[in-house]
């Protein structure tokens, strides 16, 4: 019994892995993408394949890794990963969806 309880009490600790930075590349943007330095051209391809991604698997864990595997830098995930959020919480609240394009205007 005493051996069960030093499995399950036992703290996960996971290596730090500090090899990843996201650059700010324009400071005086007021776009996401933008201040990630990412083209309009770029952003399209990633919202494509956040999109793709997430309505081709059934776990969003897996949604995302599969998303991940498309970028080709960090900022490109943050980005990416970003619209993956805001496609779970539309898909998990619909009236989100109608809610922000009133508020945007769109």
């Amino acid at each position: 019994m005493n051996v069960l309880g030093k499995l399950f009490n036992k703290k996960k600790t996971y290596p730090k892995d500090n090899k990843f930075e996201v650059l700010i590349i324009g400071e005086d943007r007021t776009d996401f993408q933008e201040m990630l330095g990412i083209t309009d051209e770029r952003r399209e391809e990633l919202m494509k394949l956040a999109f793709n991604s997430y309505k081709a698997e059934d776990l969003y864990s897996s949604a995302c890794k599969m998303a991940v595997a498309g970028c080709k830098h960090i900022n490109e995930v943050v980005f990416t990963i970003s619209m993956m959020a805001k496609l779970k919480e539309m898909a998990n609240n619909p009236l989100s969806a109608i809610l922000s394009e009133i508020s945007h205007g769109e």
